[in-house]
């Protein structure tokens, strides 16, 4: 999260800062999604304010940690149908930072995008805000963005069982576009579909709409909580359990990094290599 923070405060030095209520990843969102939903996972988030601002963090494993079993052919079709463009080649991710207002807050919500396309009608969206030693940061606008879910030809017929596996996902992080690709044993074919995936995430939304409200709920008592408490907190659940609040030391994990926190909250100016 910290180099979204960063992205933001370099993009625009004057963001208005104090209008943002939450500031999150679509991961730790989603995963207060499943639990107000009572899905099984096990998920474990950082709870920190700074200044009016509560910043809602997964607490990550290490990077090295392996996952075991991990079978699939995801990662090969972007590798194939996506290309990165000259100023980001040697990235490993693309993240991006979207701005929505969801039960009364306005959110901050960064989230990995599998890949977008470029498009005549969005082309002012695309061009960068900052100057070019910083390409790295651009406008994009979210009609261009997509996801990608990739499927063996065995599972083609349950492929719309499957579709409305990915709509919390894509709720989440305002993506309405969909790509999906079949494969047999890794070859993937010609069927590649692209769909617009906005009616059906109004359908859901409308199915969902006291979940989403016990979201909103539970986005509400958690920044109440946070703002009240003088040190970072931690939200663990495991399974289908409860939630469990925990404090953290004084001296523990910040989110984010002192000297982020003095520029979010306006203490200093967001410049210079040492931000």
């Amino acid at each position: 999260m910290e180099a979204a923070v960063r992205a933001v405060l370099k993009q625009e030095p004057g963001f208005p800062t104090r209008d943002i209520d939450i500031v999150t990843c679509a991961s730790a969102l989603g995963n207060l999604l499943r639990f107000v939903c009572g899905i099984e996972k096990d998920f474990r988030i950082i709870l920190a304010s700074v200044g009016t601002t509560v910043f809602l963090l997964r607490r990550e494993n290490s990077p090295t940690t392996l996952i075991p079993d991990v079978r699939g052919y995801g990662h090969t079709f972007p590798e194939e149908y996506t290309t990165w463009e000259s100023e980001v080649k040697n990235s490993v991710s693309h993240q991006r930072i979207i701005q929505y207002r969801f039960g009364g807050f306005n959110l901050l919500v960064r989230f990995e995008v599998d890949g977008y396309e470029p498009r005549e009608d969005v082309t002012e969206a695309l061009e960068p805000r900052v100057p070019d030693e910083n390409k790295l940061i651009s406008s994009l606008s979210t009609a261009s963005i997509f996801e990608i879910k990739t499927r063996s030809v065995g599972k083609r017929d349950r492929h719309e069982i499957d579709i409305q596996d990915f709509i919390p996902r894509l709720w989440v992080s305002q993506i309405s576009r969909l790509v999906l690709a079949y494969h047999d044993q890794g070859l993937f074919d010609e069927n590649i579909s692209i769909r617009d995936m906005g009616p059906d995430i109004t359908e859901w939304e409308a199915k969902n709409a006291a979940e989403l409200s016990g979201l909103a709920s539970l986005l509400n008592e958690l920044v109440q909580i946070s703002r009240d408490s003088e040190t970072s907190l931690e939200i663990c659940r495991s399974g289908t359990g409860p939630l469990e609040i925990r404090r953290l030391a004084i001296d523990g994990v910040e989110a984010p990094p002192s000297r982020l926190r003095e520029a979010w909250a306006g203490m200093r100016q967001p410049e210079g290599e040492d931000l």
